[in-house]
């Protein structure tokens, strides 16, 4: 999963994303606004949970 399909998910979810001064993304505490996506995302296999 890239940067830009998590930033997207999370924009699609409501949540707000932010950068500091290094243009890191992060993403705020304690929103209120969370909602499910009303686009359909593609599923994704996330590294190291295969383990599990």
């Amino acid at each position: 999963m890239k940067e830009l399909d998590v930033e997207s998910f999370c924009n699609a979810c409501g949540l707000v994303t932010s950068s500091d001064e290094w243009e890191n993304k992060f993403l705020s505490t304690k929103q209120t606004n969370f909602h499910y996506p009303k686009e359909v995302f593609p599923s994704y296999c996330l590294m190291g949970l295969e383990h599990f």
